[in-house]
């Protein structure tokens, strides 16, 4: 695990992905380090304002923030109860 945060650079690669989950589709872009870590996570897809939305928000930067402390992705899927 990384001693300090690592930071992403100002400008940096990033992936957008289509998903549906329970009937409502979001885009979720994942930004990456130079070397292809994943290093933060962004939600799109609820009304602004929604129940839904702001714990996709929350959820995104409780692990942006993990990431880019230096957890590894497989570990905190793991940890959630996901497959890892």
């Amino acid at each position: 695990m990384a001693v300090g945060r690592e930071r992403l650079p100002a400008r940096r690669r990033s992936l957008l992905l289509r998903v549906v989950y329970r009937g409502t589709h979001y885009h979720v872009r994942i930004g990456l380090y130079a070397d292809g870590r994943l290093g933060e996570l962004f939600s799109y897809g609820d009304k602004i304002g929604s129940d839904r939305r702001r714990e996709m928000d929350d959820a995104c930067v409780c692990v942006s923030v993990a990431l880019q402390w230096g957890a590894d992705i497989h570990e905190l899927a793991e940890s959630m109860g996901r497959d890892g």
